[in-house]
């Protein structure tokens, strides 16, 4: 591999890091009945989408249910970059589209059983502007992961739930704009012609998951452990369309832990719930090129976080069919400021919720809404580390459907 190859590869990688760990954008709203109420669902999971949020809760449920959920995410659409004062680029927007699966079926009073098919971890970030795609000009990410989940009453109280995950990963387009200075580029004032480095590639890996239920009539405690996972990506770099050197990277996603008290009343529920993600994990990124020689290990630095969230379900009738609810959440970003980069804008930040849920005897659809603002945060870095600085403002705006049936 030539000096010019290994310097292309260095840099792609460093942009692509970060995404490939889902950017500190692991994606929770997996059922839209969970999502209206800000993900504080963890107690109180008593629909397939319990798969997901607490598949110790399957035993709770009756005969057998599926349920297909889509959501609608605008992402770009208000996220600038502020480098000096008075100088502002606006990123590209892009819709996404992540959908969710879920099955499940009690085979006698203490056992059931379900399955569910998301997408826990994945983003989009998009950049037109001179000079922020020499640091990212898009950044592309997609995972499913399939998870079978086998639950047991233990007691009147208790219950337990073990499951096994599969993912695969699939990195799309991670890509820059690099610079070849030769005399003459350019005229003054006008960018100088630009190679667009791209970096594809794709793996799997497995993990597992296990949960425990404390119910009793008005009351309920739960909790989840969600193993991280390390996939392999195996792709290459595109040089302006033509294929460059191979690049093999292992990646850490996180594992999570997923907490909920509840109190379940006639008209009224409450539960409040704290996910922590084990982002600490990503410290560093190992790049395997077939060369000792041209074998890089990134720093990242990235942190653990905590989000906690709050939920609340309103009964609208004395036949318990429609349903009113909200919440809100709080969350932190994993990025120290010295590694923020274009491709990972990431915040602490807050959300709302609102949603509307109608349920009958055999089937049921939920929606909601959510708006999360992120703070403002300035990136104060190294170009070398892959980091422009300057301040990032952004909101964004996410909708969802779900609907079940039973039988």
């Amino acid at each position: 591999m030539n000096k010019r190859n290994r310097l292309i590869l260095a840099v792609i990688v460093i942009h692509a890091a970060a995404p490939a760990v889902a950017s500190g954008f692991g994606f929770y709203e997996q059922g839209a009945k969970a999502s209206a109420q800000s993900g504080a669902w963890i107690a109180r999971a008593d629909d397939a989408s319990a798969n997901w949020y607490n598949p110790a809760a399957l035993v709770q449920l009756s005969g057998r249910e599926v349920q297909f959920g889509i959501n609608y995410l605008e992402i770009g659409s208000d996220t600038q970059f502020n480098p000096a004062p008075g100088l502002s680029f606006d990123a590209v927007s892009n819709t996404e589209t992540p959908a969710h699966l879920y099955f499940s079926q009690r085979i006698s009073d203490r056992v059931a059983w379900g399955v569910g098919l998301n997408d826990p971890f994945g983003l989009v970030s998009e950049w037109r502007d001179f000079p922020v795609t020499l640091f990212s000009t898009r950044a592309e990410l997609r995972t499913y992961l399939l998870n079978p989940n086998l639950a047991f009453r233990l007691s009147d109280r208790w219950s337990l739930a073990l499951g096994v995950d599969y993912i695969s990963a699939e990195v799309r387009e991670f890509s820059r704009d690099e610079i070849i200075i030769t005399a003459g580029a350019a005229p003054t004032g006008v960018p100088p012609p630009a190679t667009r480095v791209d970096l594809t590639g794709e793996g799997d890996a497995w993990g597992y998951n296990f949960a425990v239920q404390f119910k009793m009539s008005c009351f309920s405690l739960a909790g989840q452990y969600r193993s991280g996972f390390k996939p392999t990506i195996e792709g290459g770099i595109v040089l302006n369309g033509f294929p460059g050197p191979d690049a093999v990277v292992d990646v850490n996603l996180p594992g999570q832990t997923m907490l909920g008290a509840a109190w379940t009343g006639k008209w009224v529920d409450v539960e409040l719930g704290g996910y922590y993600t084990q982002w600490n994990s990503f410290k560093n990124l190992h790049v395997e090129t077939g060369s000792p020689s041209t074998n890089l290990d990134l720093t990242q630095n990235w942190v653990g976080t905590w989000s906690y969230r709050l939920g609340l379900a309103f009964r609208l009738d004395h036949e318990m069919k429609h349903e009113l609810r909200a919440g809100g959440v709080i969350d932190e970003s994993p990025v120290p400021a010295a590694y923020l980069r274009p491709s990972i804008p990431d915040s602490d930040r807050t959300g709302y919720t609102l949603g509307y849920g109608y349920v009958s005897k055999r089937w049921g659809i939920d929606s909601y809404g959510m708006w999360i603002q992120f703070d403002d945060v300035t990136a104060n870095g190294s170009p070398a580390d892959g980091v422009i600085n300057g301040t990032y403002t952004s909101t964004i705006l996410l909708a969802g459907v779900t609907a079940k049936y039973r039988f």
